[in-house]
């Protein structure tokens, strides 16, 4: 019920442990990746509005001595706001790196959940903690409906390298050491996902009045999502984070969790991403008898990479080693399957 409170939570402590050296030891490469904007638009706000208007009156306007009100509200009622504009490059429309890093460490992240009062994750940034369940239809329900049980959890401050005087003092969350912190960098980077095709982008008007440029329903995106030094355990983890081995679309950007109303004709989804693996290719001073050990054959050692079904085997196999690490905290759950 709406008025049922949570129980106390503030006792829960973070697993944190020694951080992992920046350094070439374990496993280096890059994730070679494709993604699909499944069955919904994408949309990734710059915050930028596009401007409609007339450059020849604006430069007559800028040259005239006299200047009255009329002539302001005359020109100004010829200046549109057009749509909100997508993030881009140059001016390529992209799926920020960021965006993107960011959405995965946020899924890992309310993935764990606490037993016995200990979890392996912390926040990186916590918002307001609910006291009492989100109604339906009350601001952030969706979010409440998938992850509930973890966005009730009060895991105190995030990870903070900066307060170690030495390295060998640094203790951090599994996520923190993967992703990185205040005061430490990150393992892993990933790239911007870049759509294959120029002509990407469609104007939508929305409910409320909201008029965007988004990305197409089943947009292909190539991407690239470097490591440095991970274990198979870790691996395991980013797996996970991309949902590679649910073989499920993960949620980012606006308007992720509901339908909007496009067009005035019918309400569609938003902000659905699949992910897939073309292939992963190792740097040469990898500990490549990691790999050898768990795919023999289906390594390729002239080239050091795996793919195709190599790629499968390696991602399931690394998959089952995160989760009989962290299986007693870590969830396997869909967020689109949730949302139903």
């Amino acid at each position: 019920m709406f008025h049922q409170r949570f129980p106390n939570l503030s006792g829960i402590r973070v697993k944190r442990e020694k951080a992992t050296p920046r350094d070439l030891r374990g496993l280096s490469g890059s994730i070679i990746i494709n993604a699909i904007a499944f069955n919904s638009y994408i949309y990734i706000g710059s915050r930028k509005y596009k401007i409609d208007y007339n450059k020849g009156d604006l430069d007559r306007f800028a040259w005239r001595k006299i200047v009255n009100l009329n002539d302001i509200i005359s020109l100004s009622s010829r200046i549109n706001v057009d749509y909100l504009e997508n993030i881009t490059y140059g001016d390529l429309p992209v799926i920020p790196g960021s965006s993107f890093k960011g959405c995965v460490r946020s899924r890992l992240e309310l993935l764990f959940h606490s037993v016995d009062n200990i979890v392996p994750s912390c926040f990186i940034r916590s918002g307001h903690i609910p006291k009492v369940p989100i109604p339906q239809k009350a601001h952030g329900w969706r979010h409440y409906k998938i992850w509930n049980d973890v966005i009730t959890e009060n895991r105190g401050n995030a990870c903070d390298a900066t307060k170690a005087e030495y390295f060998k003092d640094i203790e951090l969350c599994i996520i923190c050491d993967i992703f990185g912190t205040s005061g430490i960098a990150s393992r892993v980077c990933f790239s911007n996902l870049i759509p294959r095709n120029k002509d990407c982008l469609v104007r939508l008007h929305l409910d409320f009045g909201e008029k965007i440029f988004a990305f197409k329903k089943d947009t292909v995106f190539d991407g690239e999502i470097t490591f440095l030094g991970l274990n198979l355990v870790e691996l395991g983890l980013i797996f996970i984070g991309l949902n590679v081995h649910n073989n499920k679309p993960i949620l980012i950007g606006k308007s992720k969790y509901r339908k909007r109303m496009v067009n005035n004709r019918s309400k569609e989804y938003f902000g659905r991403l699949k992910i897939n693996i073309d292939r992963i290719e190792f740097a040469r001073y990898s500990d490549t008898a990691l790999i050898k050990n768990v795919l023999g054959n289906l390594f390729d050692e002239k080239r050091h990479l795996i793919e195709g079904e190599g790629v499968t085997k390696f991602v399931s196999y690394t998959v089952d080693k995160a989760f009989q690490m962290y299986g007693k905290w870590l969830r396997n759950i869909n967020e689109v399957d949730k949302l139903g």
